[in-house]
């Protein structure tokens, strides 16, 4: 039985290579194909100032990272951006913000997703290691000989699925 080490698996996930397709020990060479480019995040830098704002002042009225710590979060965070999203169709601004309320269905959003990284280890891994996902790894299961690929990000793989591979 093929048990594969967790250097073999950290490499089939994330490969890092340099794009010009230079080795490593050359000079110049970058490994950095594949990784996240956060920098195209830039473009939303007007986006990204309403929704600091928006946790400022939650900040001002809760605590510093207080949102964090909601008990139950996934569903409260569903329930709170539901609810500007459809507040948004009757009025535009949310009064007690005095902002739109997009604003507070985004910041809801990324608590959201925040909280869903941080709940999956593998994905969680993938982000602290800015790898871009959905990545594309061999099957490396002990239990299959095929060449079939599989995806890791979303639901495709989970740590139990890894957990059984090595």
């Amino acid at each position: 039985m093929f048990l594969p080490t967790k250097e073999q698996l950290d490499k089939a996930v994330s490969p890092e290579f340099d794009p010009t397709g230079l080795k490593s020990s050359d000079p110049g060479a970058k490994l950095d194909a594949g990784k996240i480019r956060v920098a195209l995040l830039k473009r939303f830098g007007l986006a990204l100032m309403a929704l600091a704002d928006l946790a400022t002042s939650g900040a001002k009225k809760y605590s510093d990272h207080g949102w964090a710590e909601v008990e139950n979060g996934m569903e409260r965070y569903d329930d709170a951006m539901a609810g500007h999203w459809l507040k948004q169709m009757f009025e535009p601004d949310d009064p007690e913000m005095n902002m739109p309320h997009e604003v507070a269905v985004v910041f809801n959003a990324m608590a959201r997703l925040q909280k869903m990284i941080e709940n999956d280890p593998v994905w969680k891994a993938q982000m602290l290691a800015r790898k871009a996902t959905p990545r594309k790894i061999p099957n490396i299961c002990a239990c299959s000989n095929t060449n079939q690929s599989t995806l890791i990000g979303d639901d495709s793989v989970n740590l139990q699925q890894i957990e059984r591979i090595i």
